[in-house]
């Protein structure tokens, strides 16, 4: 994260077992997003500032059965791709 600008973004490797047997699907999704202070103390934590955190990642789904031509994923696949939101969630004692 880019502290002077809140800017953040990364990969995460999700394994997922494949539908059809065999080995493991591996995707990398990207995400991004951006972390804003609001004005006043957080409601959950008085001690610190308000943070909002609004973000998003795309993710290729995984391969299924019953299309015209199967997908794969992959650089060269052929498999839809998905987004989603990107959510921060403070661990407060």
């Amino acid at each position: 994260m880019a502290a002077s600008t809140g800017i953040f973004s990364g990969v995460v490797t999700l394994v997922d077992p494949n539908p059809f047997g065999g080995a493991n699907v591996t995707r990398t999704p990207a995400y991004s997003g951006i972390v804003i202070r609001r004005d006043g103390l957080s409601p959950v934590v008085n001690t610190v500032p308000s943070l909002v955190v609004r973000g998003f990642y795309n993710v290729e789904r995984l391969p299924e059965a019953g299309l015209s031509a199967p997908t794969t994923v992959g650089p060269t696949g052929n498999s839809p791709i998905e987004s989603g939101a990107v959510l921060f969630l403070r661990n407060v004692p």
